[in-house]
């Protein structure tokens, strides 16, 4: 394996350049042709073009880039930093990754690590990388990187979840943080630029929530691949105000739809969709919930608890150290990411999930390496079993060598949900 801190060899930067434009603009091409009957959408793919042609060398490099999620955005925009999500979600950025990283490394963290080598390979030194440590594997980069002379700041999440000393240590966390973005952008965070980033961040998570509750389920109006999309691009927007509105927009358009085709799918099974995250442009999983006639009515995971995030700052009065607390605390109490021992935020989460009623059956998604989440499904399927609802357990990576048998057995698990719900739920 080369080390990773030896340059690239001949055209390799652009050949992977190339592919990655290809397999996005493919992707989008393709999504908004099945979306040209919701004019607000094209916001959405716009968002997302612009990201990608940035992350390609297209546009002006940004100076802050985040790698993974869980590091609260509202101290980077308050410091005006413009901060450069890197998600994951890419095949191709995972193949450029494969000398630099184990092959049964997780496909999220590859491709966050070849996705990074795009963005900043040429001259790491002049950006600021934010690494969120909430996996074995993000440890592994932010050592390689470090080594490598990149200018790299960790934000390390607490093992445990209701410490009084573990929200206290995450809090220091987040103040280092602020801190180096600060110092990296020559910009003094304040109390009324936080208030600010604060407001414009708690509209966005809250239009978002009442565009979820409206898509979730509606399938024959909006694909769950659109959606996903559209929740990736918070990360990828630069102005949330125009964003909240364009948002505003597409909900309505929908809501106009569904009212007007009064479609719901009542006899399609409802899936409570949990485990690793799935992002935009890999559309393995929501081709697979097509093609089983399965219909994903509530998805819980790190990157769609964020919505959830709504800080309280009323009375932290004008002391940005103390709103910057609040905001803090606010992540820690609604993440759910894989860093605890015991994922009390998450349990809690799909407890009340299962007190409405709605779910027929659970796919736990698992990418190839990401153990974090398998060590939760043992406690989990103890609590579905216990509420008599079946449970998948769906292994795979960003690769297609295996969509046909995933199909066949995903295909297998609708029809059984199917007959429960027409035969009675104990008749299986």
């Amino acid at each position: 394996m080369r080390k990773i801190s030896e340059p690239d060899e001949g055209l390799v930067p652009d050949r992977c350049r190339e592919a990655l434009y290809t397999e996005m603009m493919t992707a989008l091409d393709e999504i908004a042709g099945k979306h040209m009957h919701l004019p607000a959408f094209q916001y959405f793919a716009d968002v997302t073009r612009t990201w990608h042609e940035t992350m390609c060398g297209e546009r002006e490099k940004p100076l802050v880039v985040v790698a993974g999620t869980g590091i609260p955005d509202e101290l980077l925009r308050a410091a005006g930093a413009a901060p450069f999500y890197i998600l994951g979600g890419s095949r191709e950025a995972c193949m450029y990754s494969d000398d630099r990283m184990p092959r049964d490394a997780d496909p999220v963290s590859r491709s966050i690590l070849g996705y990074l080598y795009q963005i900043a390979g040429e001259d790491p030194s002049g950006r600021l990388i934010l690494l969120p440590l909430y996996s074995d594997s993000m440890r592994k980069i932010a050592y390689q990187l470090t080594l490598a002379g990149w200018n790299v700041v960790t934000v390390d999440m607490p093992p445990l979840q209701n410490s009084l000393a573990a929200l206290e240590k995450w809090k220091g966390q987040v103040f280092q943080a602020a801190e180096a973005v600060s110092e990296h952008v020559h910009s003094r965070i304040t109390a009324a630029s936080l208030r600010s980033a604060v407001r414009e961040a708690v509209k966005a998570r809250s239009e978002m929530r009442m565009f979820l509750w409206t898509v979730m389920g509606q399938d024959h109006v909006f694909s769950p691949m659109a959606r996903i999309l559209v929740q990736n691009s918070y990360y990828y927007s630069d102005d949330l105000t125009e964003w909240t509105r364009a948002l505003g927009r597409l909900r309505d358009e929908i809501w106009q739809i569904i009212c007007r085709k009064r479609e719901r799918y009542q006899d399609t099974p409802r899936i409570l969709l949990m485990g690793s995250p799935v992002y935009f442009p890999n559309e393995k999983l929501p081709s697979l919930f097509s093609d089983a006639h399965l219909r994903v009515v509530w998805n819980v995971d790190p990157s769609t608890e964020v919505f959830e995030t709504i800080p309280h700052i009323a009375k932290a009065g004008n002391s940005a150290r103390r709103i910057l607390a609040a905001v803090a605390e606010e992540w820690y109490r609604y993440d759910v990411s894989g860093a605890y021992i015991r994922n009390e935020n998450l349990r809690q989460k799909i407890l009340e999930i299962l007190e409405t009623g709605e779910v027929d059956g659970v796919v736990f998604h698992i990418l190839k390496g990401q153990i974090e989440p398998d060590f939760e499904l043992t406690w989990f399927e103890g609590m579905f079993e216990e509420a008599d609802i079946p449970v998948f357990r769906l292994e795979t990576d960003y690769q297609y060598q295996d969509v046909e048998q995933l199909r066949i057995r995903m295909e297998a698990f609708s029809e059984m949900l199917t007959q429960r719900r027409f035969g009675g739920r104990k008749a299986v």
